[in-house]
């Protein structure tokens, strides 16, 4: 989550900057506030999203989406998921340059300690991601029409 954090806030201040807020100590502050309350799912807005730029909101509901912790009630896609689909795509391009011999044994750190990841968890994993985002397209598409 604090990765999270520290990626988006230089670009969210970047977007903001000379555009919405005058000075960069406002425009830090206001980024990181609503960053942060986006990411913990508590949408606690204490600015008017209606001066910000296209890209600044793009990057606010990009982060409300994938920002729900493991476990939490929030209604999107967790952190573990997209951890886990992350990770997939990096562990297909190693498996491209490996010999065809070697023994795969992917892991993934859980609260509970070390786990062995099946088949099953990635499968269960991009599944979800992919239904929620299919959902979210058609409720926007009925939404915009």
């Amino acid at each position: 989550m604090f990765i999270l954090i520290g990626i988006s806030t230089p670009i969210m201040i970047f977007s903001l900057l000379t555009t919405v807020y005058p000075t960069l100590n406002e425009t830090f502050r206001n980024s990181l506030r609503q960053i942060i309350s986006a990411i913990s799912t508590t949408s606690y807005a204490t600015v008017s999203f209606n001066d910000w730029t296209p890209f600044a909101l793009f990057l606010m509901i990009i982060l409300m989406i994938m920002s729900g912790g493991a476990g939490s009630t929030s209604g999107d896609i967790k952190l573990y998921r997209i951890l886990l689909l992350c990770k997939q795509c990096i562990w297909n391009l190693k498996m491209k340059f490996k010999s065809e011999f070697f023994i795969k044994e992917d892991t993934l750190l859980k609260p509970e300690g070390k786990i062995f990841l099946e088949s099953s968890f990635i499968i269960e994993a991009s599944t979800y991601a992919f239904a929620y985002l299919i959902l979210l397209l058609i409720g926007t598409f009925i939404f915009l029409v």
